[in-house]
């Protein structure tokens, strides 16, 4: 359960009062009055609370009431439970705040983030489920080798070492003579297997590559 309350008073007779007369209400950005969820003054002590353990209802609003007519958008905003996606400006959210825990998976809710709201120029590849092999974690499919042996070997397998419930992007990098291409890719049961095809080149004595693999999860 997640609550949010707020206090409203008017002034008599030079004094602070309650007011227990106003409408409020939590309205999602770009909404309307009447779609916003009413806060109560259950107790008519000038205090306004919503409550809710909707998930649907968490995330961000702004705070409505109706001190001048018709209700408007009081220049107040909140957010209740996990925030969501409706407090997040395009590009707003950089490396340095995952970083520091400033944005973390206890303050969001599911969903709440997408590739708008990240600045592609801060966010690192570090931040990003990957993995990167060389040839030194292949092994060929004729020679048992690791790494495989170009010549003789058809194809280096290499065994990732994360589960992947989507096939990930895989990258394969060439730093050597021979034709290299990546042969096949098995993928079962968020296990990966990704098969490098070896062909010499001309004066090829080894082959030497990398593969990157980014998560699409």
């Amino acid at each position: 359960m997640y609550k949010y309350g707020i206090a409203y008073y008017k002034v008599e007779s030079g004094q602070r009062m309650p007011d227990t007369e106003r409408k409020v209400r939590l309205v999602r950005p770009g909404e309307a009055w009447e779609s916003g969820l009413l806060l109560a003054d259950l107790s008519l002590t000038g205090f306004y609370e919503f409550s809710t353990s909707d998930p649907s209802q968490f995330g961000f609003y702004e705070i409505w009431d109706d001190v001048f007519n018709p209700p408007a958008f009081s220049g107040k905003c909140c957010f209740v439970g996990p925030l969501d996606s409706g407090a997040l400006q395009p590009g707003i959210i950089n490396n340095n705040h995952l970083k520091d825990g400033i944005i973390s998976a206890q303050k969001l809710a599911k969903d709440a983030i997408t590739s708008e709201h990240l600045n592609a120029i801060e966010f690192s590849l570090s931040k990003i489920v990957h993995e990167i092999q060389d040839e030194k974690d292949g092994e060929g499919d004729e020679s048992f080798s690791s790494p495989a042996i170009i010549g003789i070997d058809n194809v280096a397998k290499h065994v990732l070492n994360y589960e992947y419930v989507k096939l990930p992007f895989v990258i394969l990098v060439n730093h050597c003579a021979g034709h290299l291409y990546i042969a096949n890719i098995i993928h079962q049961a968020g296990f990966v297997v990704v098969e490098v095809g070896l062909v010499a080149g001309k004066d090829t004595l080894d082959a030497i590559y990398n593969l990157l693999v980014i998560s699409r999860d």
